[in-house]
């Protein structure tokens, strides 16, 4: 412990001795036969901290996991058909092993609005579902399944939104589902 203390004493002497310059109060003077420590305390370089990992975003990870339980509870066909638990577990490893802040909140952004997507979508087909379900001759009309034909609806209207060339499809289909809930009952 005293060995501790020993290492430790010349950096607390001289940041009190920097602190009473700055005051204009007397600084503590070094021990005699000590030498005066250094007048403030060094600084690690960069490549001797180690590695740095990213700021996780707890809030908007929460926010998708829960998301993603909401979708699991009601069985959306929207999750790849991975089993509960699967589709976050996917996106949680990805986001812990980035190797940089940026590739975290590049994969955090793209996770969130893919979610939001299949969100949407899983919300479409759910009131395409009960519409159904208030009218059933029109799954008889259907040249294919009803969950195919709706499919099929969503691929195709996504293309319907006015393209832009800057790559926005995740965007376009994102706003065409918006749209489409915006005018359902």
């Amino acid at each position: 412990m005293y060995e501790l203390f020993e290492v430790v004493l010349p950096f607390i002497q001289g940041g009190l001795e920097a602190a009473g310059q700055e005051a204009g109060e007397n600084a503590i003077p070094p021990a005699q036969g000590e030498p005066a420590a250094p007048p403030s305390i060094p600084r690690v370089a960069a490549d001797e901290a180690g590695p740095s990992h990213p700021v996780k975003n707890t809030s908007l990870e929460s926010s998708m996991r829960n998301r993603i339980v909401r979708l699991e509870q009601d069985n959306s066909p929207y999750l790849l058909d991975k089993a509960k638990g699967d589709y976050w577990a996917q996106i949680r490893h990805e986001l812990d092993h980035a190797s940089s802040q940026r590739e975290y909140n590049i994969m955090a952004d793209f996770d969130n609005r893919d979610l939001r997507i299949r969100e949407r979508k899983h919300e479409c087909f759910r009131l395409f579902n009960r519409v159904l379900s208030e009218h059933p001759d029109l799954a008889d009309q259907a040249p294919y399944s009803p969950k195919e034909a709706f499919d099929d609806f969503l691929d195709g209207g996504a293309g319907q939104t006015g393209g832009r060339a800057s790559g926005g499809k995740g965007r376009e289909r994102n706003s065409f589902l918006g749209k489409t809930l915006d005018r359902a009952p």
